[in-house]
Formats: structure tokens, sequence, C-alpha cells
């Protein structure tokens, strides 16, 4: 799937394209016309909150559904990159900083590095399709070792001390 903008679109300042695209997983033309609809100039930066019918002044938490995707905004949160990262380590996010939005996907970022930027606020992107998996126990402790949390961090979230370090050694061991 194509996420970036055709040779014959000639476009500047369209990371939120780009991320709607990732996200939504559709072509980049289907997120141009998306964000076009929802007020985009060609060549012009575009807030992705504007897709869910929310305007400057109107923005509290709201939600809205597109090509079968639950969007929901989160405002005002005020954390880094890395942490946000590390707090939401499973699903699909949208994510705006200031002067650029992009993906953050299962914990991988697309279209931005990991750094310690803040970001002013993210769009939650729920697949309706999907049933929502829970993940194990086990799943969620290797999930957050791997995002680097230490033992103590893990143990504080409320996992057992043994499962951690087991856990911990079965990861070192590959």
């Amino acid at each position: 799937m194509n996420h970036s903008a055709p040779s014959h679109y000639k476009e500047r300042r369209d990371c939120s394209v780009r991320a709607v695209s990732r996200a939504l997983q559709i072509e980049y033309e289907e997120a141009h016309e998306l964000c076009k609809k929802a007020g985009r100039p060609n060549g012009k930066g575009f807030h992705p909150f504007r897709l869910l019918g929310l305007n400057e002044c109107n923005r509290i938490k709201e939600s809205a559904v597109i090509n079968d995707k639950k969007l929901v905004y989160h405002d005002r949160i005020k954390k880094t990159i890395k942490t946000f990262i590390k707090e939401n380590p499973i699903g699909t996010f949208i994510c705006v900083k200031r002067g650029h939005a992009f993906t953050i996907i299962n914990g991988e970022i697309f279209g931005q590095k990991l750094d310690y930027s803040r970001l002013i606020y993210y769009i939650s992107v729920t697949d309706l399709n999907q049933p929502t998996k829970k993940l194990k126990v086990g799943e969620q402790t290797i999930l957050h070792l791997r995002n680097g949390l230490t033992v103590d961090e893990i143990v504080a979230k409320g996992f057992k001390r043994t499962c951690v370090l087991w856990y911990k050694s079965k990861i070192n061991r590959q």
C-alpha cells in the first residue's frame, strides 16, 4: 500500500495526509480526498482532528467512524513521544506535535523519529471489523520489556516479579 504522495500531486506539508493514510490503511489518494473533504487546502497544513468534524473552538473528546475505523480524539495529553509509546504499546494512533502529524502503530513510529517532543493531541484508531484481542500476561510483559521498562516498573504495574524475570531471561536468550 502506498502511503506517500505520487509524483503528480507535487505535495508539500502533507504529513497529516500520510498519517491518515497509514493509520486507516488506505491509499494516499483516498486519504488526500478525505482530508480535502474535511477542509484541507492543497499543499497546506491540516489538523487531523478536522476529520472528526471538530474545529478550533469545538475540541472536546469526540469520535467518528471512517472506513470501518473508529477514531477517538484525545486532547491535552502533555506527554513525550517516548512516554506515550511506553504507556500505549498496542494500538494505532494519529499523533500531532507542534507543526507535524505522524502515526504510531503497535509502538512503531512512522513519519517521525523517536525523541522527547511533546504531543499536543492524538487520535486513536480502532478497526471495527477486528475483534479486540486481550493480551495474555506473558505478551504484555514481553512488550513492556521490549519497550525499555525496567523490572521494577513492570512489577509496579501489578505483574509478579518472578514472571517478569523469567520472561526477561527468555528474551535475553533469543
